[in-house]
């Protein structure tokens, strides 16, 4: 299953490096926005979609060094929030990396990510978290989200195929969530950030609050066109990474300066 996502994401993630101009650039009018990330893992392997430990703390001081301040997902919910020096870590999927991360790395820096979890891997592959781990990152203060029930596409063409199978993607897995961690999901991310209509208004109905894609773009407190259940994500990967933080920088008057280092491996610049 973990191979078949990563191919998945690699292709989705293509088409996401072809270009990063997005939403920042026509409404440089708003003052107050969050640059939400979204990471996957944290190990040595070499893989576009995962970062070493020494690449992630890299990543962290670069950007605090560039003057971003690291908020909670309840801080972007409650427009906590000045300026567009503003940064989000999620990490989707629920690999077992993001528990040494975040004891070794995020605690360190006081950083919360959001960890979207996908619950038919939990507990039963080697490579993902335990139930028990979920519980404690839960109690240190990150913030966990649902994140389908097996990781399948949710767009147009998935949901006109099979739409019970879309509706237990968002429903069963926010009920088995709450089930095993005794407290309320209300967010939902997208898997593969796919989704259609359809889906969204069942993401509401189920009685999420808030959802995210991997679609560029900061998320801006006074946009009067963003919704809530679809927020927009930059997916930081090994051939964009600096990129993205070029962007980033640009965005609040900063000259970024690209840095290799910030790769774990020599691939597609």
């Amino acid at each position: 299953m973990f191979k078949h996502i990563i191919i998945a994401l690699l292709l989705f993630t293509i088409s996401c490096t072809q270009t990063f101009e997005t939403q920042e650039s026509a409404q440089t009018n708003s003052k107050d926005g969050v640059f939400v990330l979204c990471y996957h893992s944290f190990t040595n392997f070499p893989h576009e979609i995962t970062f070493p430990i020494k690449q992630l703390i890299l990543h962290i001081e670069t950007l605090q060094n560039g003057g971003f301040n690291f908020i909670t997902t309840e801080d972007l919910y409650a427009g906590r929030y000045k300026g567009l020096n503003n940064v989000l870590i999620t990490s989707d999927d629920g690999n077992k990396s993001i528990y040494k991360a975040y004891f070794e790395v995020f605690k360190k820096y006081n950083i919360k990510p959001l960890i979207a979890i996908f619950p038919a891997i939990i507990g039963k592959r080697d490579y993902a978290l335990t139930w028990e781990q979920i519980a404690e990152l839960r109690k240190e203060g990150c913030h966990i989200a649902a994140h389908g029930y097996f990781h399948v596409f949710l767009d147009a063409k998935a949901y006109r195929a099979d739409p019970h199978s879309c509706k237990r993607e968002v429903t069963e897995s926010k009920k088995l969530l709450e089930s095993k961690l005794k407290f309320n999901i209300n967010t939902f991310v997208y898997p593969y950030g796919k989704r259609c209509n359809e889906v969204v208004k069942l993401v509401e109905e189920t009685g999420y609050s808030f959802g995210f894609t991997v679609e560029n773009g900061i998320v801006y407190r006074d946009d009067p066109n963003l919704n809530l259940l679809e927020m927009p994500r930059y997916m930081i990967i090994n051939s964009n990474v600096n990129q993205i933080f070029e962007l980033m920088f640009e965005a609040t008057g900063k000259t970024y300066t690209p840095n290799p280092a910030l790769r774990a491996f020599s691939g597609k610049k």
